[in-house]
This record gives structure tokens, sequence and C-alpha cells, in this order.
């Protein structure tokens, strides 16, 4: 009888409280009991779950029992903690290879910025100078990213949560570019000052990347398609050079990532293409030909 009780413990002590594996996988502090690390032979019985006073920091691959926007107090634990910044953006995203899609379309903005105004010319009115079609798919994506975000969350995430990073992935992509835009104050190629970067570009690829990061597969590739639709619509319109399109979504992927990572760490998901992206680039004569590609 005792053998059987010490096997039914072991099992639940690997499997968890089945509450505590709906909540979301954000960066809060969170609460570790020091005797689930004990043998289970050493107790018939499973330890009893923390209080929310005895919290401390999270031990990688423990579950969380609070939501980074279930009160004012757990937002400052899952925003400002340094350990949650290190493990889940800096090791769980920046130092890994996904990171290098927002690095390349940076560097390519840069690459390409010799060549903008014969592309621009070249360009120009391929799909007929229609600038509501951009407007268009931005605003599609961004209001599906909140949709599907609130009504039909990923696995391991929840409504209320998905929908405060939402707002504070757009918040925080417009204000990096406004603020670029008026530093540098590029003009438009059809007139206008703050061409650089492209505002319709960054938030669009914000939404699509959050789109993937909750719903993944097709879906996920789907929005990542009409972004890029969103940036081609913004240069034949004459509203933006092909650097201000590529550095939009170097910011837009950048920043929805790095908060995504915040919120819900990295690498919990079934689902989405970001752990599978290659930025594969191969030599030729006359310069280099670079190739993503990505599993879903």
């Amino acid at each position: 009888m005792m053998s059987t009780l010490r096997l039914v413990t072991g099992v639940l002590s690997l499997l968890g409280d089945p509450d505590e594996t709906r909540l979301p996988r954000s960066l809060a502090d969170d609460y570790v009991d020091a005797e689930a690390q004990d043998d289970p032979a050493q107790d018939p019985l499973p330890p009893p779950r923390p209080k929310k006073d005895d919290a401390m920091p999270r031990t990688q691959g423990e579950p969380l029992l609070e939501h980074p926007h279930e009160s004012i107090p757990a937002f400052f634990r899952s925003h400002f903690s340094a350990q949650a910044w290190e493990e889940n953006v800096w090791k769980g995203y920046l130092t890994e290879t996904p990171v290098l899609v927002p690095l390349g379309l940076a560097v390519g903005a840069g690459a390409v910025s010799h060549w903008d105004r014969p592309l621009e010319r070249r360009l120009g009115g391929t799909l007929g100078g229609r600038p509501w079609i951009g407007d268009a798919t931005m605003a599609s994506l961004v209001g599906g990213s909140v949709l599907l975000g609130v009504f039909f969350p990923g696995e391991g995430r929840n409504g209320w949560d998905n929908f405060w990073e939402e707002a504070e992935v757009l918040a925080v992509n417009a204000a990096l570019t406004s603020s670029l835009k008026m530093l540098v104050g590029r003009r438009r190629p059809g007139g206008g000052n703050r061409s650089f970067p492209s505002g319709h570009t960054s938030s669009a690829f914000a939404a699509a990347s959050l789109i993937n990061d909750n719903s993944g597969g097709v879906i996920g590739v789907s929005a990542y398609g009409l972004a890029a639709l969103t940036g081609y619509s913004r240069m034949e319109a004459r509203r933006h050079y092909p650097s201000d399109v590529l550095a939009g979504a170097a910011i837009g992927i950048l920043s929805a990532q790095v908060l995504d990572s915040l919120h819900w760490g990295n690498g919990q998901s079934a689902h989405g293409i970001a752990g599978g992206l290659r930025l594969e680039i191969e030599p030729l004569d006359r310069g280099a030909m670079a190739a993503i590609s990505f599993d879903y």
C-alpha cells in the first residue's frame, strides 16, 4: 500500500497542479516551493501550495502562479524583474537564431539605401498608386492581432494578458518609430517629411509577429504576407523608400518579439515559426544571396 502511495505521489509531483499549468508563462516573480525538490518517497502526500507571501525568484521551467496583468504589483514584478529580462529576453531571444531576422532587415535597410531612389522610381505605381491598400492591410493586421489574442488565445496564454501585451507592443513600436522619424527627418519620395522609418510597415510587422506567436501555422504565415504587402504598398504609392520599409519591418518584429518573450518566455509554445526561422547567406561571384526559410 505504501509503495502505491509513493508511486501516485511521484506522478502527481511531475504533473503539477492542473490549475497551474493553465496559467500563462509570464515573466513575473514566481513562487517556488522548496519542498517540491525533496524526494517524494519521504513524504506520502503532495506538498502544500505555497502562499504569495513566500514569493521567490522562479527557476527556469517552473510554472507561474500569477498573471502579469492581474494587478499593479504583478505588472511591476513581471516587467521589471532583472531575472526575467535576463532569462527570457536576453537568453531566450536576443542571443537566439530568430533575432537574426530583424537584424538582417536592419542591415538590409542600410545596404539598400544607396539604391533607394532608382528602386522607388521602378516600384512606383505598380499597384496603381493606391495608398489605401497599405492602410487596409495594416488596419486588418492590428485589428486581427487583438481579436485573435483576446478571443482565441494560444496554448498557455489568456485573453486578458494578450490584450495588454498587444497594447504594450503597439505603444512601444509607435514610440520607437516616431522618435526615429523626428530624429532623422527624411523627406518622403512623393513630398512631405518624416519618411524614415515606415510607421505603417512597423505596425504591420509588429501585429503579424504577435499573430504568429499566438496562432502560428498558416495564420502566422498569412499575417507576415499581409505585412509584406503593406510595406510594398507604401513604396509603390510613393510614401516611402525601400530602406524606410525594411527598417520599419525590423523595428516592428524586434519590439513584438522582445515583449512577447518578456510576457510568455521562450520555446514554450508548440506552434509558430519563430523557432524554425533560419537566415542563410550564400556568396556569389558578384555579391551574395540571402534567404530566409522556416518550418511550421
